[in-house]
């Protein structure tokens, strides 16, 4: 989603509006926080007989980017690239 979008929700369900930059800087601190949860997802994929893989295109900041799905009974990791 769009900062704007994004600090509009937090408008609509809180009354608050955060910036952007304070937007960008809780992305980041939640990315850092979710790196060994998401190295764990993987690990876990990587280790089934048989999961569940697919793609698809979606525009993000104007540009065709590839949405990535892996996933088994429990798990689903979704990851976008820049490439199929």
């Amino acid at each position: 989603l769009p900062l704007d979008r994004i600090a509009r929700l937090f408008d609509d369900l809180t009354g608050h509006r955060p910036s952007e930059a304070s937007l960008l800087s809780m992305l980041e601190t939640s990315s850092d926080a979710l790196q060994p949860v998401e190295q764990t997802l993987i690990d876990r994929l990587l280790r089934q007989p048989v999961v569940h893989a697919d793609e698809t295109g979606c525009r993000v900041g104007g540009k065709t980017q590839w949405m990535h799905v892996i996933s088994d009974e429990k798990h689903t990791l979704l990851r976008f690239h820049a490439q199929r």
